[in-house]
């Protein structure tokens, strides 16, 4: 579920940029995974400049992408929550058609339903309930160790095994500067 990343410092300022080539929750290629939602785009000012963004089905979607892949934590709940809100039906409808586009229908409507005002919305849409144990995993907190038993799971044969273990026993550099708590 999650998606493939990149931390990206700026040595001048110390930023971070958190760089993602595809969304969590998707069923599809990380390129057909933003193709379809940056599709259609909009400007928004930001600080006086115009800034291109994600139309509001598509942030919807990304919103509750994002709150089902980090279970519910502070910041994905407010921001699902202020969606939830703000949002007309008909731009949840539009965002439920894009999660389908991506496979990413179990992904969104768990997501919806961390909260009781998306779990009434997922109802009106007629989203189906969780189907998929890697959403599961991820909306319920479990300890790493069970995403990882679920990746072995998921694994083709044992060649694909066999590369998950490499990953798990020895992580790529990118993943250890992510989880380390000295940055």
């Amino acid at each position: 579920m999650a998606g493939a990343r990149q931390r990206v410092d700026r040595e001048v300022d110390a930023v971070c940029v958190d760089l993602h080539r595809t969304l969590p929750g998707v069923g599809v290629e990380p390129d057909s995974a933003w193709r379809t939602p940056s599709a259609t785009t909009e400007t928004l000012e930001v600080g006086r400049y115009p800034a291109r963004t994600l139309s509001q089905p598509a942030r919807a979607l990304l919103i509750a992408l994002h709150a089902a892949h980090h279970g519910g934590l502070a910041n994905s709940s407010d921001d699902l929550e202020r969606a939830v809100d703000r949002l007309e039906n008909s731009m949840w409808a539009e965002a439920a058609r894009l999660a389908d586009e991506v496979g990413a229908t179990d992904a969104f409507s768990a997501g919806l339903r961390l909260l009781p005002e998306g779990a009434a919305l997922a109802r009106r849409l007629d989203l189906p309930a969780n189907r998929s144990v890697q959403v599961a995993l991820h909306v319920g907190r479990p300890p790493p160790v069970a995403l990882g038993f679920e990746q072995l799971a998921r694994a083709g044969g044992p060649w694909a095994r066999a590369k998950v273990l490499a990953r798990k026993f020895v992580p790529p550099p990118g993943f250890m500067r992510h989880w380390s708590q000295v940055v």
